[in-house]
């Protein structure tokens, strides 16, 4: 956006010093905020001129009441490149310092006009170190589930800190996450624009189009355009299913998944998606084709794809009742962080009704939540209910229900899917476990939006 330029009487050294501006030179576009701190630092200057400050007393007190916004108004009204520069850089520790803390306390805003105050006068190796920083604590909220706070984060911060593929494709994904679907869209196709030819950007597209209400949209795209270009591509195939599955064709879906499985090389998230559909809609038929080739298995075989029919395997198994626990345990071995694998071995334990077999259901996934460092809400959703079901493991349970409680507590925390399984669990066990019904109570108060039943 072009600089506004402003009709007004001021003397001639501030018009030139405001054209001088640094701040504004280094911006890729003037925003209203910019203009607003060009102002504030005038206002602020003239205050200061009738107390008899120096410039450096006026950066100072701004800084030490938190106005970097009005600090880098005023900053821009000094001429003198080298004057500019020595005044900012004795505010310099100040200002990093404040950045760091407004950046733990997400108070985005404060962090965002203290990097503008940064990026005035620090040379531009440090200013991609200071962008690097910005963009590690946004993949970090990202990677912690505070969806709401990625959102807020990138608002404040893009384009000048926050832009780029990579960016934004946590933009859209927080968006998904927190059930936002036109919005995850919106900036799916703006990832899709730009990068047409991407499989991952294509399948982000297409599940934000499916998502968003738009699957026969999504279904005559995959078929009518990436398929056209590549029939052999499993993954192309795959989001045909999910489309046609979405638009409530389960034949077509049964279909395109059995392609997706048989040009898929063995890949385990190909499989294990095809297996899990089949089971779902008992296509019994279907589902036995796919295992067919694990007849073939040879200690040659990629490990994923041992893993992948391993579970397959016994994802037919929990269906027929027939339970083989060393086939889970061995699948494991192979693939440590496999969730689905834990989770259908946690649930076969549990279902025998032998406590030896809870308490081994319950160290099974506490040492999965240890390789995850306790970030996976799911892993720890799933300890809650096990361990629930033994009043020997009510502290344990207790603890669990506290931290998710804390989490879900922060506006736009977790995906929606993982929220709804724990508002369940809550809303289960404040019925059927007195000793936990308290605490389930006042955790289902603590949850934006939960409502007790």
């Amino acid at each position: 956006m072009l600089m506004r330029r402003y009709k007004t009487a001021f003397p001639s050294v501030l018009i030139a010093a405001a054209a001088c501006v640094f701040f504004s030179a280094s911006c890729s576009r003037q925003t209203d905020g910019e203009d607003s701190a060009s102002a504030r630092g005038r206002a602020v200057s003239q205050q200061a001129k009738d107390v008899k400050k120096s410039p450096g007393e006026q950066l100072a007190d701004l800084c030490g009441k938190g106005d970097f916004r009005g600090a880098a108004g005023l900053a821009g009204l000094v001429a003198d490149p080298g004057a500019r520069k020595k005044l900012l850089d004795k505010i310099r520790p100040s200002v990093s310092k404040s950045l760091d803390a407004a950046l733990d306390s997400c108070d985005f805003k404060t962090a965002v006009d203290a990097a503008n105050l940064l990026s005035l006068f620090i040379p531009d190796s440090e200013r991609k170190a200071l962008e690097g920083e910005i963009s590690k604590r946004y993949r970090a909220l990202y990677n912690d589930g505070r969806f709401g706070k990625v959102v807020e984060f990138y608002n404040l911060a893009s384009p000048k800190f926050l832009s780029g593929a990579e960016a934004e494709k946590l933009l859209q994904s927080a968006y998904a996450n927190l059930g936002e679907a036109e919005k995850s869209f919106e900036v799916a196709g703006k990832l899709y624009k730009f990068n047409p030819d991407s499989i991952e950007i294509q399948e982000i597209y297409i599940n934000a189009k499916i998502d968003s209400g738009r699957a026969g949209e999504a279904l005559s795209e995959v078929r009518g355009a990436l398929l056209a270009k590549d029939k052999y591509n499993a993954d192309y195939h795959r989001l045909a299913a999910r489309a046609a599955e979405a638009a409530g064709d389960i034949d077509l879906a049964s279909e395109e998944y059995l392609q997706a499985a048989y040009y898929s090389k063995g890949k385990i998230s190909i499989l294990v998606e095809c297996g899990n559909f089949f089971v779902k809609h008992s296509k019994n038929k279907e589902y036995k084709k796919i295992l067919a080739p694990a007849a073939r298995i040879n200690q040659d075989s990629p490990i994923e794809t041992v893993v992948a029919y391993g579970y397959l395997q016994a994802l037919g198994y929990s269906k027929s009742k027939m339970r083989d626990l060393n086939l889970l345990g061995n699948v494991i071995d192979y693939a440590p962080l496999f969730i689905d694998a834990h989770f259908l071995l946690a649930d076969w334990l549990m279902e025998s009704g032998v406590k030896e077999d809870v308490v081994h259901a319950v160290g099974l996934l506490q040492a999965l939540s240890l390789r995850f460092k306790e970030k996976n809400d799911a892993v720890m959703i799933k300890i809650l209910e096990i361990s629930s079901s033994d009043a020997e493991f009510d502290k344990i349970a207790k603890e669990i229900l506290r931290k998710l409680a804390d989490r879900f507590s922060e506006p736009g925390y977790g995906n929606l899917s993982d929220r709804k399984k724990f508002l369940e669990v809550l809303e289960s066990l404040s019925k059927k476990n007195w000793e936990l019904a308290g605490e389930c109570k006042a955790a289902l108060l603590k949850i934006p939006g939960a409502k007790m039943r």
